[in-house]
Parts: structure tokens; C-alpha cells; sequence
């Protein structure tokens, strides 16, 4: 999935491992969500909104 919206980075190519708190062995088909933003702020989907401010 792109969530460049076409503006300049760097491609992020995380690699995750979910392990058990108690054994620590890895949690197969474990689920991850991952939130980022640019240098600015500003995630992707969601330009028209200054980071600083709420939107109204």
C-alpha cells in the first residue's frame, strides 16, 4: 500500500516480530498497526489538517 500521497521520503520497509510476554516466542499471525508521518507532521490521508491544531 502507498501512503505517500505523492509527496518526497523514504520507503519504510519495517520487519516485526509480536512475541509472547510470558515465553517469548514469536505470536504467529499476530496483527500490527503502524502509524507514521512526514518531517512535517502530516499523515498520509489527512494533508488538509495542520499537525499542530485539531481539526474543527
Amino acid at each position: 500500500m502507498d501512503t505517500a500521497d505523492g509527496r518526497p521520503g523514504v520507503p519504510l520497509q519495517p520487519r516485526i516480530t509480536v512475541l509472547s510476554a510470558g515465553q517469548g516466542v514469536p505470536i504467529q499471525g499476530a496483527e500490527v498497526d503502524v502509524w507514521h508521518c512526514d518531517a512535517l507532521g502530516y499523515y498520509s490521508g489527512h494533508l488538509a489538517h495542520e499537525p499542530d491544531r485539531l481539526p474543527r
